[in-house]
């Protein structure tokens, strides 16, 4: 995304990006407020939709094609992720909007440099974060699968 950082955003892409960013902190908010442990699963489809709105108009604003396809072909498998995920914690969604924000600063800025290393580090955290899920997810069923309260077949 260090490419958004050298062109110009449209203002219409910088609304609906400075937009997005407020939501996620509206989200974390409400669930500190909620005194919930994580979002819920309606709030948890929310917030997906925000972060892949986030996602898409900064992809977008690079006006890359080749990383728009990329990114259009990998929207199905983040969609297929985001069916097995939990619902996020209030420290979570404050290191997303942490995460954002800087980013969009950072192209604001026009550091393209720095919009790069902020993207790469937040997408790795998620990734990790989506791999520790399912590797959880993983040991759960087997749990499940192998315990003598199992129906067997």
């Amino acid at each position: 995304m260090g490419q958004a950082a050298e062109h110009n955003l449209r203002s219409a892409d910088l609304d609906a990006l400075q937009k997005l960013v407020r939501e996620v902190a509206h989200l974390r908010d409400d669930l500190l407020h909620s005194g919930a442990p994580e979002l819920s699963a309606v709030q948890m489809k929310r917030f997906v939709q925000i972060d892949m709105s986030f996602h898409s108009t900064l992809v977008r604003a690079a006006a890359n094609r080749r990383i728009l396809k990329v990114f259009a072909d990998t929207r199905l498998l983040l969609n297929i992720f985001a069916m097995r995920r939990k619902g996020h914690t209030a420290a979570v969604l404050g290191d997303v909007f942490r995460y954002h924000s800087q980013v969009l600063e950072a192209v604001l800025r026009k550091d393209s440099e720095t919009a790069r290393r902020l993207l790469g580090e937040h997408i790795r955290v998620s990734k990790e974060e989506r791999l520790l899920e399912y590797d959880e997810w993983e040991r759960e069923t087997a749990i499940n699968h192998n315990s003598p309260s199992a129906p067997r077949e």
